[in-house]
């Protein structure tokens, strides 16, 4: 049974939970740590991702999990633990853990430190993620001084960090010790599936095998018109492999929408983009992938020739701000991209002021994706002149979420604009680390502008002296229809007000509005 903190529910569901305290389930990190020092047997898996969880929260669980012998599998990916959180994590885990999930945080070398001590005293780990967490050498090289002596560990995944080649040998060298583990090094600097000779092998290093490869090339030889998709994502398959598949799609007149996700095929991509099977495309996921210099300039040549590529994924690789200039001159040149998802990369304040300052014709696009990119204040405040000066855009999806550093300046900045902005669509800004103040502005500016249909503020720390402002936004925006304020620090009497007292009749109310409104967290 997932032990499991809910972030949505309605009153009455919690009335009935506490009713039954037997089968509740926790809703804050108190009571679950209270389930935990139970020791209930039914709970065995704690899942707490994505909750920005804070040093005394994280005391709280390692304290609580040291006398704990049934949980057996801990989720704490993107929460924005540092050196200091696994420092805490370290004391407690508990000996019996089988699966963790770290990935997505702030350890770094530091924190790979404190994470060693924890692998010495956790003998049955059995599967250890910790991806994007900014490791580098000197981290990967503690980690796998421990992998020796970790007997039970199967699985350990270090894709997406800062390891070089160094780090790269040393892990190499520990796997002689564990022929059972699989590691796995996608979008690290050091990390090729090229030998010292540049010939071309099995990663070693992802012992994924790349099954039934024939049956996927006799698909695309059938050319058979009912075949419009090829996915091909988490098979890790080797360079050569792809080259093959995309040489044969010269021939194949059907299949337009390719997923490659997760192969760690960032280094081939000079190589296969231009081929002429990707002429065709409709959409192209290439997230996951290590995409380094190098492939940002075949992407922007694809980009800048193909007439009819719609969608886009380069989320989850290595693009920093110095490619961004390479990626806006492809950007400029296209004419059919409709879709770009650029989240989880490196890019910060320079590559947004890239992005503004030279993709000033746009028109086309309608979803832009820049979730979780360490993006700050200025930022936010570049992004905001960006859409009230650009006339060509039209119905635009912004997604903002998990830029936990805009904070309520952000807010301001966007609150101040939306009055002149005249194509966003929708705005997503959850985890963005917005308070009441940020709220109020934001509330204002969506009461001025009649474009906007849906609003997502999940995630942040929005209270009661944010209502009224919310209020009157919702009764004088005559478009919006989808305003999400769940996982907030609204009181059950606030979600009364706005759900029971708003100005506009309830038989105005779309059912997703309705919807929205009995989602409220209630504390």
């Amino acid at each position: 049974m997932d032990l499991v903190i809910p972030t949505q529910s309605t009153y009455a569901e919690r009335s009935a939970a506490r009713a039954s305290a037997a089968a509740a389930s926790p809703e804050s990190i108190t009571e679950l740590c209270d389930f935990i020092r139970h020791d209930d047997p039914r709970h065995t898996e704690v899942d707490l991702s994505g909750r920005r969880l804070t040093r005394y929260e994280l005391t709280q669980l390692s304290q609580a999990l040291r006398g704990n012998t049934q949980v057996r599998k801990i989720n704490l990916r993107n929460n924005g633990i540092d050196a200091a959180g696994a420092a805490i994590l370290a004391k407690g885990l508990g000996a019996r853990l089988v699966e963790l999930d770290l990935g997505g945080n702030h350890l770094r070398d530091k924190g790979a430190s404190y994470l060693a001590m924890l692998l010495r005293s956790t003998p049955t780990l059995a599967s250890l993620d910790i991806s994007r967490n900014g490791i580098g050498t000197r981290g990967a090289m503690l980690i796998a001084d421990e992998l020796p002596l970790l007997s039970s560990l199967r699985k350990l995944d270090m894709s997406g960090n800062e390891i070089h080649c160094g780090g790269i040998c040393v892990l190499e060298a520990r796997l002689e010790h564990s022929p059972l583990l699989a590691v796995y090094l996608a979008a690290n600097p050091g990390w090729s599936p090229l030998d010292r000779k540049g010939i071309l092998r099995q990663p070693r290093l992802a012992r994924v095998f790349n099954a039934k490869i024939p049956e996927i090339h006799a698909r695309i030889a059938a050319n058979d018109p009912q075949c419009t998709e090829l996915d091909l994502s988490g098979r890790r398959l080797a360079g050569g492999d792809v080259f093959i598949i995309f040489c044969m799609l010269e021939n194949n007149q059907h299949i337009l929408k390719i997923n490659l996700r997760s192969n760690d095929i960032g280094h081939c991509l000079p190589g296969l983009i231009g081929q002429g099977g990707c002429c065709r495309l409709i959409e192209l996921d290439l997230s996951g992938n290590g995409i380094f210099y190098s492939s940002i300039n075949a992407i922007a040549d694809f980009l800048a020739q193909s007439a009819t590529i719609r969608k886009m994924d380069l989320s989850g690789n290595y693009i920093l701000d110095t490619d961004m200039p390479l990626l806006v001159e492809g950007l400029r040149r296209n004419t059919s991209l409709t879709h770009l998802d650029l989240s989880a990369n490196l890019f910060k304040m320079p590559g947004v002021r890239v992005l503004t300052a030279n993709w000033s014709e746009a028109g086309n696009i309608r979803r832009l994706d820049l979730r979780d990119n360490s993006l700050e204040s200025d930022a936010a405040k570049l992004l905001a002149r960006w859409l009230s000066s650009n006339a060509t855009l039209t119905g635009l999806e912004l997604d903002l979420s998990g830029n936990i550093s805009m904070g309520n300046s952000a807010a301001f900045e966007l609150g101040k604009t939306l009055p002149s902005i005249k194509g966003l669509r929708c705005l997503a800004l959850q985890g963005c680390g917005i308070s009441d103040p940020g709220a109020e502005v934001l509330a204002q500016g969506l009461g001025r502008n009649q474009t906007v249909v849906a609003v997502d503020l999940r995630g942040n720390y929005i209270g009661p002296a944010a209502v009224g402002p919310i209020k009157e936004a919702l009764r004088d925006n005559r478009s919006l229809t989808d305003f999400d304020l769940s996982d907030n620090l609204l009181p059950s009497r606030s979600v009364w007000e706005l759900g029971h007292r708003l100005a506009v009749p309830e038989s105005s109310w779309t059912d997703r509005l309705k919807l929205i409104l009995q989602r409220f967290s209630v504390f």
